[in-house]
């Protein structure tokens, strides 16, 4: 399981990526304490600072999971550069080029068009006419085409272009 720390406040440029945040430094260099008494004192009072911190949202830990939901949830909006979001730095799931899906909610849009909402919470709307409404259940696979553009594939139909707009 990867768990992936995050301290909020800190602005990504300014810090050093490749070093862990310093809490958990701290709790790492615990284990190196010969003294049984003196290595639980620190692990106790490090373990506390990291559920303060935890507790106030200065400390997120996320785990792969959380970070693959997080990803399909924002599909289709570009990402900033933070190495769980890049799929560098020890993460080895693939980045998302594509999404199945399902339709959970339909709205015109004029003149052919469609907004489509997702089980993820993502609306995106095509950008080309579509004789024939999508209809909410049906299953739908956006692609990343080239240049940044989408393309929508509602059931067996024909790819049409499309774009998220939430």
């Amino acid at each position: 399981m990867t768990i992936t720390l995050l301290l909020h406040g800190i602005p990504v440029a300014a810090k050093d990526q490749s070093k862990p945040p310093q809490l958990l430094s701290d709790l790492v260099s615990c284990r190196t304490i010969s003294d049984a008494g003196q290595r639980l004192i620190c692990f106790d009072q490090t373990s506390a600072k990291i559920s303060d911190a935890t507790e106030s949202k200065d400390l997120v830990v996320l785990d792969r999971e959380d970070i693959k939901n997080t990803k399909r949830s924002l599909f289709g909006f570009s990402l900033p550069k933070l190495p769980f979001f890049s799929g560098k730095d020890g993460d080895d799931e693939p980045e998302f080029s594509q999404i199945e899906t399902t339709i959970t909610q339909v709205q015109g849009a004029g003149h052919d068009k469609w907004a489509i909402r997702t089980p993820e919470g993502a609306t995106w709307q095509t950008t080309e006419a579509m004789p024939f409404p999508p209809r909410a259940g049906q299953a739908v696979t956006i692609k990343a085409g080239a240049l940044g553009g989408y393309f929508m594939k509602i059931a067996n139909g024909k790819a049409i272009r499309a774009m998220r707009v939430n």
